[in-house]
């Protein structure tokens, strides 16, 4: 039950070889095993939401070294470069990208503010200790 003449939509029994209704040959149904289904876009979308969260995130945490306490800066790090990492496994497989992208791009700018920050930390530090055996 369940399978229907392609000629005239009569339902057909199981086993028919001919629609009883207009006589045309029943011919099995052909499968393309070539179609493959993609795993579900909510789980891509989920990687692309949790980039963009973890850019977010780490935002919040990179707010309290413009006021000079720097403890939580790994914190910020470490959530960048998660969120990049997720953001660019999602936007290989992700068809809406934006928020892939926007992840990708808050992480990025995130980690080269923490390497730019820690080139200019080393400087003044060295060039502190140069001055201080002058």
């Amino acid at each position: 039950m369940g399978n229907f003449c392609s000629n005239c939509g009569h339902e057909l029994q199981n086993g028919e070889k001919f629609c009883s209704t207009c006589g045309a040959q029943i011919l099995p149904l052909q499968v393309d095993s070539s179609i493959t289904q993609s795993p579900p876009s909510d789980v891509k979308n989920k990687k692309a939401i949790a980039s963009l969260i973890l850019g977010i995130v780490a935002v919040i945490f990179y707010v309290p070294l413009l006021f000079g306490i720097g403890f939580v800066d790994a914190i910020g790090l470490a959530l960048a470069i998660v969120g990049l990492v997720l953001g660019v496994k999602a936007h290989k497989s992700y068809n809406g990208k934006g928020l892939a992208l926007a992840g990708i791009i808050i992480s990025t700018v995130l980690i080269g503010i923490q390497i730019i920050s820690s080139i200019f930390g080393f400087l003044t530090g060295f060039i502190s200790a140069f001055m201080a055996h002058m």
